[in-house]
């Protein structure tokens, strides 16, 4: 009994070690590409403050672009957020409560907006915020249920 507790605890630590190295391979790519990369296709500096614009804009004349541009606007911003939501309840612990999260979450992407801005490094778009909060508010949800999950499995 006492080995396979052993081996259980050497399990959970290899991978809560995985996870924290991916979790950090992630936080490292996401700044690389908010803040990093070439962004010198911006002739300025641009800001949409009108909910919804971009968004609007993107789906009403998708077919003035191409399907790469257009994706990456829409789902990039989703997709790209979703391990956000996820990782801000696994390490912040009093953001566990999903409205907490759902919070910090919202300052996260408003802060990340206003630095793109701030360093001229991109531009502030509203529509960011919100389909990355979306993106994040998923990844809460999959973190709420994983949670649960892992509960009833342990009972």
């Amino acid at each position: 009994m006492i080995e396979m507790n052993a081996a259980l605890t050497l399990k959970k630590w290899r991978a809560r070690l995985l996870f924290h190295f991916v979790s950090i391979g992630y936080l490292a790519f996401l700044f690389d590409l908010l803040f990093v990369r070439n962004r010198g296709f911006l002739d300025g500096y641009n800001y949409n403050v009108i909910p919804f614009r971009t968004i609007g804009m993107y789906i009403s004349q998708a077919h003035h672009f191409n399907f790469w541009i257009w994706s990456t606007n829409l789902f990039g911003n989703i997709v790209l957020f979703i391990p956000l939501g996820f990782l801000i309840p696994a390490y912040v612990r009093f953001a566990r409560r999903p409205m907490l999260a759902l919070v910090l979450l919202l300052l996260v992407n408003t802060s990340i907006e206003v630095a793109q801005i701030v360093w001229h490094v991109g531009s502030f778009d509203v529509d960011d915020i919100i389909l990355n909060f979306f993106g994040g508010m998923l990844g809460i949800v999959l973190f709420v249920r994983l949670k649960r999950a892992v509960k009833r499995q342990n009972v």
